[in-house]
């Protein structure tokens, strides 16, 4: 998760950098989504919501903004990041095990799946 400051210009131009580090120095295909917070000071704002758009779609990542403040979409991005997550490892895992007979909901029993994987 690439979050910046949308009160902060510096922060959000420091974003190719730090993607430029993630590409560097974490697992090939990581997921990664583009994340503008403190939203809840909008008379500050120094970055617009397109900026923003436009810049994730040049990465091909999801785009989202926030208020930590106000728990504002704070949820939705984490959700958004498991969801970019289970993706990705769904891919990578052609067959998950079966768990039949059991109430687990679906995304219990892929998360049972991806953990079980890496012990």
């Amino acid at each position: 998760m690439l979050v910046y400051d949308v009160t902060n210009r510096e922060t959000f131009n420091a974003v190719g950098m730090w993607m430029s580090e993630v590409e560097k120095y974490a697992v090939q295909g990581v997921s990664k989504i583009l994340v503008g917070n403190k939203i809840d000071a909008e008379g500050e704002r120094k970055v617009e919501t397109a900026e923003g758009q436009a810049l994730a779609k040049k990465y091909g990542i999801k785009f989202l903004e926030t208020s930590a403040k106000n728990s504002l979409n704070v949820l939705d991005a984490f959700k958004m990041m498991s969801g970019e997550m289970l993706t990705r490892m769904t891919k990578k895992t052609p067959s998950a095990p079966s768990y039949s007979g059991s109430s687990v909901s679906s995304s219990s029993r892929m998360t049972a799946s991806i953990f079980s994987r890496r012990v």
